[in-house]
Order: structure tokens, then sequence, then C-alpha cells
């Protein structure tokens, strides 16, 4: 199974049955609160966007942490857009492709969560992030490290990265590292090989659907072990999470 960036249809279809998936996945978990770790460390921003947003659970989270926050979700999926519009209705909803986006104004927090290791052109969609972080404001991004494993494959995964490089990258568009974070060593990274010792049995248990409640149980069993058995800081770690200042000069 080679990698190859998806369309948006294929996208469309995919994100139709992944609600439980966003929901329990423990890699997913971890994330948002990863996320909202981060958010907890910056002054509640008066509007923030969330660029790749899915189904909008990270802008649920980010309410959840800032209550009086404009909130904007940005998607390239229409049904994705629509589901989330119905959920979060408080929330501002966009539909367009983060290669090719245009829009005028900007946000004091910009958060994107797992999308640049979907995409060939990554280097656009950092560099679109980046204009469209203001002056003096934040982007939060995770991303992935280390193999892509025939699981990550299956939902789009391209590319992963090296943490290093993605700080030279933002750096050269003027953005001033706060904070660069990995982690998931050994716990995470053990579901992952254990997920891919049999990753067609994985998919059609877990990758899409409603899970059974033996189903969700082992998600959430999986999610303790890893925040339990994951240290921060180990070369090995397989997530990647980078808090970055749009310099005020540029």
């Amino acid at each position: 199974m080679t990698s190859m960036e998806f369309s948006a249809s294929d996208y469309d279809e995919q994100w139709a049955r992944l609600h439980d998936f966003i929901r329990f996945n423990p890699g997913v978990r971890s994330r948002r609160w990863m996320i909202r770790r981060e958010l907890a460390e910056l002054q509640p921003a008066a509007t923030v966007l969330d660029a790749g947003c899915v189904l909008g659970h990270t802008v649920a989270d980010i309410h959840e942490c800032w209550s009086s926050a404009a909130v904007t979700g940005l998607d390239l999926v229409p049904a994705a857009i629509d589901w989330a519009a119905g959920k979060f209705p408080s929330a501002e909803w966009i539909c367009a492709d983060l290669t090719q986006l245009v829009i005028e104004h900007d946000f004091d927090v910009v958060v994107c969560t797992e999308v640049i290791e979907h995409i060939d052109r990554f280097d656009l969609v950092l560099s679109g992030l980046v204009r469209l972080t203001k002056p003096g404001g934040f982007l939060i991004i995770t991303t992935q490290s280390g193999k892509v494993h025939a699981t990550e494959r299956s939902v789009g995964h391209v590319r992963h990265f090296s943490r290093l490089d993605l700080i030279k990258r933002l750096t050269e568009l003027g953005m001033e590292i706060q904070r660069s974070r990995q982690w998931g060593w050994p716990g995470m990274t053990i579901l992952k090989y254990l997920a891919n010792f049999s990753p067609e049995t994985t998919i059609s248990r877990f990758g899409s659907g409603d899970y059974t409640k033996l189903g969700r149980m082992v998600n959430h069993l999986a999610y303790v072990f890893a925040r339990c058995f994951s240290i921060p800081s180990s070369r090995f770690d397989s997530q990647i999470i980078i808090t970055a200042r749009r310099a005020t000069d540029r």
C-alpha cells in the first residue's frame, strides 16, 4: 500500500463514518488533551480558527477552554461542515481547501491538528496558516513523526515529519517557537505497532462505523495505557505539537 493524498470526495466518504473513531480513538483523544494543555498556557483569545476541523470536536474543546472566544471551524469536506454546523451552531463554519485558501481576516489563535501529514504540498498549508495568524498571535500545530503505518496510510497520511524540520520551516516563515514537544514513547508507539500487526482487522473493526461496547472499552483502555506509559521528549515519540508566535515586525 503506497501513500497517496486523498481527494475531497475521498474524505467526504470517510468522515461520514468516523464519528466514533474521533470520539474514542486513543490517538485522537490524546491529541485533544495536548491541545487543551497548550490552550491553557495561553491567554484567552478573542478569535480562534480550527483549520481542518473535521466534525468540530476541537472547536467544542476550544469553546470549553475559552467560552467567550469567537471560534471558526474550517474543513474541505461539505458533509463534515454541515454536520458540525448543526451540532455546534455557536461557531462559524467555512468549507474551503487549505492549499487554496483565501480568507480576508486573520485570527488571534490558529489551531491545525493532524492536517499537514495528509497533504503533498504541506508547505502551502504552513504558509497559509501563518498568514491566518495575526502578528503577535499564536499557531498550534500537531502532526505525526516516525513510520507511516498501514493504518495511517488508510486514512490518507502522505508523510510524517521531523520536529526540528518543522521548527526550521516555521521559523523561516516568521514564527517564534514558544514550545515544541514530542510525546508517545513507548505507550502510543506500542499501540501503533499492535494495531498494525493486522492492519486490515484494525481498520475493519475500528476504522469506521459505530463501535460496540467492547470496542469502546478497548479504545478507552488503550487511551489510559498511552497516557500512563508515554513519556515526553524522546526521539522515538510519534506525536509532535508545536506552539509558535507570529512575529509582530513581519
